[in-house]
């Protein structure tokens, strides 16, 4: 007998997305990524993965904006961004622990994650993604930290329409997305750092340009040519001349290279 998890997994296919048995947020095959996925496979993970009751969306063509950031002024700020760039199209938004909200979207080209972490002044990191082509995300289950259901809001989840229905997002908007996020939390005095929340480290390029620049140029020594002087003969002194007279060239000026 099909489980109502399995229909849903079932109606998932038939809408175009790709499903996934998680265990939380983790999928449970070891080969989810790249393993083909019809109508028929899900009847198998409920044997084989009897424990993965969370469904994931593979987002290789279904990628998703998720804006992982604690603080709701930003956060709302940054999914007005998004919305504005997509005006008159309705976004569906997904929640498992709020602020937090994850908004899915379509593509006809996969294209690599897209990312960005900051810190906010009380040393929180919060990051804002792009999910695609290597990633998933869980559509419905428990979430694995409030313990909560994962809630859709306006209870329009992915199974109101199909694939096809949500708005196509392409990596050019995708990247202008992530840029306008960044400076927004920029903007609220956040920092930019890596993964593991370490300040992130220029470039090497700029590095060397600015080490460079910190150089000083050896100082230019003045090179002085010396003084000469000519002084011409004495006349012969005459009888009863009351002072000898003397002739002098100027010196030279020095010159400096």
């Amino acid at each position: 007998m099909i489980t109502p998890i399995e229909e849903r997994r079932i109606r998932y296919i038939k809408a175009g997305y790709e499903p996934l048995p998680c265990i939380g947020k983790r999928p449970a095959p070891a080969e989810w990524q790249m393993m083909p996925i019809d109508v028929d496979t899900p009847a198998n993970w409920s044997a084989t993965y009897s424990g993965a009751t969370n469904t994931g969306i593979r987002t290789r063509f279904a990628p998703a904006v998720d804006i992982d950031v604690r603080d709701i002024a930003v956060a709302e700020q940054i999914e007005r961004t998004l919305r504005a760039m997509f005006p008159d199209t309705r976004l569906l938004v997904r929640t498992g622990s709020p602020p937090k909200r994850l908004i899915p979207f379509r593509c006809e080209v996969p294209f690599k994650k897209i990312m960005v972490n900051l810190e906010s002044p009380d040393n929180v990191v919060h990051k804002v993604e792009v999910l695609c082509d290597g990633q998933q995300y869980i559509a419905d289950g428990v979430h694995p930290d409030t313990n909560q259901p994962y809630t859709w809001r306006d209870d329009a989840d992915l199974l109101s329409g199909a694939r096809a229905d949500l708005p196509l997002l392409e990596e050019e908007t995708a990247r202008r997305f992530i840029a306008e996020a960044s400076a927004i939390m920029t903007g609220a005095g956040w920092i930019q750092v890596d993964a593991q929340g370490r300040p992130k480290k220029k470039s090497k390029a700029n590095g060397k340009a600015k080490a460079a620049s910190r150089k000083r140029a050896p100082p230019t020594r003045s090179i002085t040519a010396p003084r000469s002087r000519t002084n011409a003969p004495r006349s012969r002194a005459r009888p009863r001349a009351a002072a000898t007279t003397r002739s002098t060239v100027p010196p030279s000026t020095s010159s400096s290279w």
